[in-house]
């Protein structure tokens, strides 16, 4: 009888064992039903899947105009979907994706481009792949976040705002998949961006945008590349060096932004030719994107005639008391996409506070002002590109202070 005993003892936790694995198994197949069918079915939900712990709380909120016909959202489509293991007190790991119709008091919305290298823009577009010129989209990494930003026009209007807008940015944020050191791969980005793009398109064919898809968008065999764009910015023939710097700039042309950037090939090198540059950039906003862009600039005494700076004669030397100081020169101008701001910049090659001679103050004039002639009217270049016209140069904007008469 013991005997028996033991084997219906051992027959009942089998059993309980395999219940609480089926019960376990059920409830990771209705979290994944729910990621899967939540928010249209936009979400990446084979990116998302893995993350799932073994037994997974799911919380979904949806809301926005095209899901609740009627609400009033800014928003046409918000979705939140967030997980946790049911036995830990750990927060919710969240995701979030949103599509909007941007009118001109969102800018804050879109991707900080201001302080973005050239090279840092081309990485955070790789994911998106080629793009109609209307539309412009990046995945960056924020505070531990995969971002995917994504801007497409809509020729007829959005509806859904009191005012029309015929542009739509679409925001997705993933957890990290790694929250100790999270630095997301080739492949967590491209599927960010096919998530934004896949967004894009639901909302464009539904409020009939009469678009093509961008899903099926390739470029022309025609369309500029990288060198193409940039192709103008030669560091030696605007006479910044005598060596030989490497251009980087946008991979695809866009209507939205252009940009380029020159840097010496060797990082060790040290240029001899007084005031020494270490590189020379060039960047343009329209449309929607020009959209607070100069104000942020302004708000950091970085644009011409800055109320901070005094109307003092310029001093025989100037002292610049930060490294890698700038001078710009800023120009606005109409373009396909609508207004235009142009800034080039050439930064100087300083290690430490440094002191320019009135000469070398002034040839660092003429090097901007070189710099921003040749951007305008290279033939490849974005001005070109975009047809802008009726350009007028708005002045320079030096990192430092000019009116100091210590």
């Amino acid at each position: 009888m013991a005997a028996v005993g033991t084997v219906l003892a051992v027959v009942a936790a089998l059993s309980a064992c395999d219940s609480k694995k089926a019960a376990s198994e059920e409830r990771i197949s209705k979290a994944e039903e729910r990621i899967s069918e939540s928010c249209e079915g936009l979400l990446p939900a084979n990116h998302l899947l893995p993350m799932l712990p073994d037994q997974p709380s799911v919380a979904v909120r949806e809301y926005g105009t095209m899901l609740q016909p009627g609400s009033e959202s800014r928003a046409l489509l918000d979705c939140s979907l967030a997980w946790r293991a049911d036995t830990q007190a750990a927060p919710y790991r969240p995701v979030k994706l949103r599509a909007e119709a941007v009118l001109g008091q969102d800018a804050a919305a879109f991707p900080d481009l201001d302080e973005l290298m050239a090279s840092e823009l081309d990485e955070q577009e790789k994911a998106f792949g080629p793009l109609p010129p209307d539309a412009h989209g990046m995945v960056s990494l924020d505070d531990d976040k995969l971002v995917a930003t994504l801007t497409v026009g809509c020729p007829k209007g959005l509806s859904g705002r009191v005012r029309t807008s015929r542009d739509l940015l679409v925001t997705l944020k993933l957890p990290a998949t790694d929250p100790d050191a999270y630095k997301p791969s080739g492949r967590e980005r491209r599927a960010a961006a096919r998530t934004a793009v896949k967004t894009a398109d639901w909302v464009t064919r539904r409020q009939h945008c009469k678009t093509p898809p961008l899903a099926d968008y390739s470029a022309p065999d025609s369309q500029d590349k990288g060198p193409g764009l940039c192709s103008w910015l030669d560091a030696k023939a605007l006479h910044l060096t005598d060596n030989t710097w490497a251009a980087q700039g946008g991979e695809h042309y866009s209507e939205r932004i252009g940009y380029c950037a020159a840097i010496p090939d060797d990082d060790e090198y040290r240029e001899e030719r007084p005031p020494a540059l270490q590189s020379v950039t060039t960047k343009s906003w329209s449309g929607t994107y020009t959209d607070g862009v100069y104000e942020e600039f302004q708000d950091r005494g970085k644009t011409p005639g800055w109320a901070g700076r005094a109307k003092f004669p310029r001093p025989s030397t100037v002292e610049i008391p930060e490294p890698d100081s700038e001078l710009a020169l800023w120009a606005h101008s109409t373009c396909d996409a609508g207004p235009a701001y142009h800034r080039a910049a050439v930064a100087l090659d300083t290690q430490d506070s440094a002191v320019l001679q009135k000469r070398e103050r002034k040839q660092l004039s003429e090097d901007v002002r070189g710099v921003l002639e040749r951007y305008l009217k290279a033939p490849a270049g974005w001005p070109r590109r975009s047809h802008c016209h009726d350009t007028e140069v708005l002045g320079e904007a030096p990192d430092w202070q000019e009116d100091d008469r210590r």
